[in-house]
Formats: C-alpha cells, structure tokens, sequence
C-alpha cells in the first residue's frame, strides 16, 4: 500500500497527514517562503486552479501548516502566490505571467 503522507525533506512515509506534519516539525530547517510560493504555484499549474487548503493536504509536497507558520493564514500564503483567497478560478493567466 502506498501512502500520500510523504515527508518533502526526508522522504519517511506515513499513513496520515497529522503524522506527517508532527514529523515535519521536527525538521530543523524551516521551508522559506519561496519554496513554499513554488509549491503552491506547482499545484496549482496541476490542479488548473486556485488549490483549496483540503487540496494542498491531501496532493501538495507540503500540508497547510508551513504555510500559516511562515505567512500567519492560508490566504495570506495564496496572495502571496498571487491568488485571491476563496476564489476558485482558473489559473492560466496567472501562470502565463
């Protein structure tokens, strides 16, 4: 069986997302905030629109946590990738520019 629950730093699996994230905080090098942009643009570009916070959980390389950690809210995070937060759109203008 396989797992969705993989640690982006170390590469330990485990078979839910509070597991991860417990395992995640035990990382001494905190994710900075353009890695963090990356990812959220990189699923974004996936999912072909503006992730939920379910979203970035259950598909992205990192769960919600680091982003309210480092940016103080999800939307907060979102605007800093140039979305606006609660809006579904679809992201080909953004990601064209």
């Amino acid at each position: 069986m396989t797992s969705d629950f993989e640690c982006g730093e170390c590469g330990a699996v485990f078979d839910t997302q509070p597991e991860r994230d417990g395992h995640l905080s035990g990382h001494d090098r905190r994710l900075d905030e353009g890695e963090l942009i990356e990812e959220l643009r990189r699923l974004a570009s996936e999912l072909g629109k503006n992730p939920s916070s379910e979203e970035m959980d259950k598909h992205g390389k990192y769960s919600v946590t680091p982003y309210q950690r480092e940016f103080g809210t999800w939307g907060a995070a979102k605007r800093a990738a140039g979305f606006e937060p609660g809006c579904e759109l679809q992201t080909e203008n953004l990601l064209e520019s």
